[in-house]
């Protein structure tokens, strides 16, 4: 599902806020994105001039050495030399690895979006870990170029100190990541620990690391304890993370090793996934940092380590126990914030498409003349506007209408039925209008529950007509009574004259239902029903009944409600293009009602583009609400669903050669990465999408 554009406040002409975050929708970032590559150049321009120094001035480098060490040009100081040298090169090429890797982050978070804030941490991390390599790469080479021994000192204090800053960095972000799976897990995981672990670790390593670099006497700097507990601290912090890391994902994974009976198909693949994906996600974590503590242990035993061999090739140890710290690291942060991770992947569920029984062709001229009747029929933008604005006032036909509370049920009841009544004989609503319009097709048809308010029916369609990503906004402005500034809107776009199938206003209710409820059922919950829908919502008194003298059909050819599916197959045969408008109330109670759902499915298998307006843009996520929504619609079966009239149920039924296939299907088409509901879980919030799934999976085992 494209998250659409969302237009300007019709009170303000400013942009509205996000219905996820409250943020406003950024609108670019210029001055930033100069910044940014201005930093990246004089970035890029250092990172030559280390790379290319060495080659150019071999020869001056090496006599600035000697001239340092005060010693001659023998042998043994050649072999020291290029010991230095390889060092200095392990260095330079760490610092390349994670100038491209920093490139690639920074132009990716230049486009204008909402930014996580764990991006940024990733940023500021692997820049540190750049200026890391390059001030231990000149360290190595260049020390010797600062005439001053106590400034020497200062400065070669300065690649410890980044060490320990990245460090630091590394361990925020494990921290940040893990908070902000708590709130999707909603309770702790261990975050405050690694903070604690984060501050110890620093202020060790940073109080030996200056120890080490500005000891006068030499005594702490000579200490192989110094160095060697520096190389422990790190590595038992990284344990620490690599072990709370662990027990925080498996504690996730857990509800994903029980399948529940209760929850459809595609649930069951949703929960399948995020366990193979937890389970992984665990390893990819734990042996880059196990590897990553092991190596500084190995480079910090090599300090009281007395054997010759390894005193000559200390340098080249410690240079590429930096470059493995250095590569597992940044593996592990990659792996953490999902860049090497793929989308979710689209769970593949074929079967077979709804059952229509006899074809179009086969249909009898009567079936056919009234299915080609209905296709006929629209509702413009323009006159669903002028319609909505009629109600609520004193004097006409709904003057008790409350935008708030009064559903499509109520407006069809009290409305829709009376307006259209032309003397002993009614007629559909949409055939009211200019003659000439009426003559153009709907492009457009509208799947709506008739429990939901009028107000969010009428927004949806609005919010659809201009290409905004939900009808929350349009919902407050009409709700306030902006109808007319909301129909210049859809003017300026020209989108009033778009035309849309809705069945309330194209339906001629005078053929069936104006006239009475239904047969009354005896008891439980189709009683309670059966009384809420003979009930105005607002007033609680019985709707008065439509007397006229038009003919009542609920079934067979002449009948104008059982035909929406040959309908849709004709309109989209005319006009490829045709698309169908899934209007989501704000309980999801579309997705229980027999003649939404099948009218989903149909449109799915008939190849229909649909697209899907929600009250506001959000996933469903974890708070009490989001979970009970997920659990009713995760359990939703066809068979299970509700109409207003038991024929009607019983028709669609029967039209499903199996259940099962038509429940998987359903679940698919909802839930699927190209579903109804889907949501594009990429790169920062894959892992949050599994710890998501995992608490959905949790709360419909009946755990908590």
């Amino acid at each position: 599902m494209t998250v659409r554009a969302t237009c300007l406040d019709v009170e303000t002409g400013q942009a509205p806020r996000c219905a996820s975050g409250g943020c406003k929708i950024p609108q670019g970032h210029p001055q930033r994105t100069l910044t940014k590559w201005c930093s990246l150049a004089i970035i890029v321009i250092v990172q030559v001039f280390a790379s290319t120094y060495p080659v150019l001035h071999a020869e001056e480098w090496y006599q600035a050495f000697l001239s340092w060490r005060s010693k001659p040009d023998d042998p043994m100081t050649r072999t020291f030399w290029e010991r230095r040298l390889i060092q200095y090169w392990f260095y330079v090429v760490a610092a390349v690895v994670v100038l491209v890797i920093c490139a690639g982050v920074v132009s990716t978070s230049m486009r204008p979006q909402c930014h996580d804030r764990l991006e940024k941490t990733l940023e500021h991390y692997l820049l540190t870990k750049w200026a890391v390599c390059i001030s231990f790469a000149a360290h190595t080479g260049f020390l010797w170029f600062i005439p001053h021994e106590v400034l020497r000192n200062v400065v070669g204090l300065l690649p410890d100190l980044l060490q320990v800053f990245s460090e630091y960095l590394l361990y925020s972000m494990f921290q940040d990541r893990l908070h902000f799976l708590e709130a999707a897990w909603g309770r702790s995981l261990g975050s405050v620990l690694i903070g604690y672990v984060k501050i110890a670790a620093v202020m060790l390593s940073a109080g030996l690391s200056a120890a080490g670099s500005l000891d006068p006497s030499y005594t702490m700097a000579m200490s192989p304890f110094t160095w060697s507990g520096i190389k422990a601290i790190y590595a038992s912090a990284t344990l620490c993370i690599a072990a709370i890391m662990w027990v925080a994902l498996s504690r996730v994974r857990l509800p994903t090793c029980t399948a529940s009976a209760f929850v459809g198909q595609y649930t069951h693949a949703e929960r399948k996934w995020a366990k193979e994906y937890l389970g992984r996600l665990r390893f990819a974590l734990a042996i880059p940092l196990c590897l990553d503590a092991c190596s500084a242990l190995v480079v910090g035993a090599s300090f009281h380590c007395s054997a010759p061999w390894l005193f000559k090739f200390n340098f080249l140890i410690e240079g590429l126990q930096r470059l493995l710290s250095l590569i597992t690291e940044v593996t592990s942060m990659l792996l953490l914030v999902g860049i090497f991770q793929l989308q979710k992947p689209e769970i593949q569920l074929q079967v077979p498409s709804m059952q229509r029984g006899v074809s179009s062709e086969q249909r009898s001229r009567r079936w056919r003349k009234v299915v080609s009747k209905l296709a006929n029929r629209g509702m413009n933008v323009g006159m669903l506007l002028d319609f909505y604005e009629q109600l609520g006032r004193p004097g006409s036909c709904m003057p008790m209408y409350n935008p708030k509370v009064s559903t499509t049920n109520d407006v069809v009841r009290h409305a829709i039925i009376p307006m259209s009544r032309a003397g002993a004989y009614g007629r559909a609503y949409a055939n009211l209008g200019d003659p000439a319009a009426r003559k153009v097709p709907p492009t457009r048809m509208v799947t709506h529950n008739w429990d939901n308010t009028f107000l969010d029916l009428v927004s949806a369609i609005v919010a659809d007509a201009l290409n905004e990503g939900a009808y929350e906004h349009i919902a407050n402005q009409l709700a306030d009574g902006h109808t007319g500034k909301i129909r210049q809107l859809v003017a300026s776009v020209g989108a009033l004259q778009l035309r849309y199938w809705i069945c309330a206003f194209c339906v001629n209710q005078h053929a069936g239902i104006c006239g009475g409820f239904g047969p009354q059922p005896a008891e439980g919950a189709a009683r309670r029903r059966f009384e809420k829908n003979r009930r105005d919502t607002a007033t609680n008194e019985v709707f008065e009944l439509c007397h006229c003298r038009t003919p009542k059909v609920f079934s067979g050819d002449q009948c104008e409600m059982n035909k929406f599916d040959d309908m849709m197959a004709l309109l989209h045969g005319r006009n490829r293009s045709f698309t169908q408008l899934v209007a989501v109330d704000r309980e999801f109670d579309i997705f229980t009602r027999a003649w939404c759902v099948a009218e989903l499915v149909q449109a799915s298998v008939s190849g229909l583009v649909q697209h899907v307006q929600l009250h506001e843009r959000r996933q469903l996520d974890i708070s009490s609400v989001d979970v009970a929504i997920y659990a009713k619609i995760s359990r939703l079966k066809v068979e299970n669903c509700q109409a207003s009239r038991p024929q009607d149920k019983a028709d669609i039924l029967r039209k499903i050669p199996c259940f099962a296939d038509f429940n998987t299907q359903l679940h698919a088409l909802i839930f699927g990465e190209k579903g109804l509901l889907r949501c594009e879980f990429r790169g920062f919030g894959l892992l949050d999408a599994a710890v998501r799934t995992a608490r959905r999976m949790e709360v419909l085992n009946g755990e908590i």
